[in-house]
């Protein structure tokens, strides 16, 4: 949500004057909401997934139709991680790329950010796993281990990004070593 509300942030002598209600307020209406109970329900007894049902209400409460690529330039760098099902790979959402070391990345990707968070979140076992469908010609290869398959591209299983890597750290000693992961 921070990332997302960035620009409209009122920065004025080391604080932030309008973060409550930029920020705050939206995410404490969003956990008045049970949309994970509702979309664990309805995603199993009605068309669709429950990612489906939980991006949704994500779009409606949070974040609208924004992408990854309505973030704010670097810096600072927002990324959201999750986990690949597949390749057991950290997953990274960010303006410039998503990435999975192993299956490849895409540039500067139009993926919503309620997709990304819903497979951030996409924890286990209800809520996950979450499913992004993507064009595998969209992808430039990875470096060294590959799983460049289209089987891969087409459509990656997600779960909660913790799964791989609990404290983010990953993301961050990529930049510590100029990864920029």
């Amino acid at each position: 949500m921070l990332g997302h509300k960035w620009k409209q942030l009122d920065f004025h002598k080391g604080q932030v004057l309008n973060l409550t209600r930029e920020v705050v307020d939206p995410i404490r209406a969003f956990a008045h909401e049970t949309v994970d109970l509702r979309s664990v329900i309805t995603g199993a007894l009605l068309p669709g997934t429950i990612s489906d049902k939980m991006a949704a209400a994500y779009r409606k409460y949070l974040f609208g139709d924004a992408t990854l690529q309505d973030l704010p330039d670097d810096p600072p760098r927002f990324e959201i991680n999750a986990t690949n099902v597949q390749s057991g790979s950290l997953v990274c959402f960010s303006k410039p790329y998503m990435r999975d070391c192993k299956v490849g990345e895409i540039h500067n990707p139009t993926i919503a950010l309620a997709e990304a968070v819903t497979a951030s979140s996409a924890f286990p076992p209800f809520l996950s796993p979450a499913f992004i469908d993507l064009n595998p010609e969209a992808f430039s290869p990875p470096v060294g281990e590959s799983l460049a398959a289209d089987s891969y591209r087409k459509r990656m299983v997600l779960t909660d990004g913790g799964i791989s890597d609990q404290l983010g750290l990953e993301t961050v000693e990529a930049f510590r070593y100029g990864a920029g992961i």
